[in-house]
């Protein structure tokens, strides 16, 4: 995002990132805004985050986990990726619709994470790399950080199902296009048609469900919107943080 900061706004330097990139520019106190300082193009994305637990976990499903939370409080530990991603964000949310506490512990990667939850020392974990371990039979996932369902997961829910737009958080990881700030209208105009039309091509969609990723258009003023909610939330959770 530093790189395309203060390139012109011509339609030749663009930059692809993921939602959490928002919540990073808010907890490392940067000194620009996503919303205010570049132009969303295009949304192209849902990138759905399982939360999972072990397969010999007592729970089997996202309502008895809640429960089984409710009734330990302060002791579920939870594997998140860095101190705050949206996974964070949105496990925040649901501490506040559930009245439940969760316990928070940041890991630099992926294998940490896996290693941890496998090994017990976590109850829950929350990573895109955690689909690997739930094909395989050895993590199970309650819930999906998702606004839809993952074609080889379809009988796990997902949050925008069980919290609807309580928290744009809720939504997942949603990877879109951006430019510099000032891009004029009709350059905006033709990259977002030849982005949208590459979306629908039949080989982009084939790789999409082999790399696990769900396709997902918004236009440039519904990603806006969703890029300006996702900040505010962002500013509002890390004010809180203990």
């Amino acid at each position: 995002m530093s790189a395309i900061l203060n390139e012109k706004p011509d339609g030749y330097t663009l930059v692809g990132v993921p939602s959490g990139v928002i919540l990073a520019a808010r907890a490392e106190k940067l000194d620009y805004s996503i919303p205010n300082d570049f132009t969303p193009v295009i949304q192209v994305e849902n990138i759905a985050i399982p939360y999972a637990v072990r397969k010999d976990a007592p729970y089997r499903t996202w309502q008895e986990f809640i429960n089984y939370t409710r009734e330990h409080k302060g002791q579920v530990k939870v594997a998140v990726w860095g101190p705050v991603s949206l996974p964070w964000l949105a496990l925040r949310n649901v501490e506040k619709k559930e009245n439940v506490t969760f316990v928070y512990i940041p890991y630099s990667s992926t294998g940490e994470m896996m290693s941890s939850i496998l090994g017990g020392h976590t109850v829950l974990t929350a990573g895109a790399g955690a689909i690997v371990y739930v094909k395989s039979g050895e993590l199970n996932a309650l819930l999906l950080l998702s606004e839809q369902r993952a074609k080889t997961l379809p009988n796990v829910p997902t949050t925008k199902e069980l919290y609807g737009l309580y928290g744009m958080c809720f939504s997942g990881g949603l990877p879109g296009i951006f430019a510099p700030k000032g891009l004029p209208q009709p350059i905006l105009k033709k990259l977002h048609d030849a982005f949208k039309k590459a979306m629908e091509d039949p080989e982009y969609q084939k790789t999409a469900d082999k790399l696990e990723v769900l396709p997902s258009y918004k236009s440039p003023e519904e990603f806006a919107k969703i890029i300006k909610a996702l900040d505010e939330e962002s500013k509002e959770a890390l004010m809180g943080m203990k």
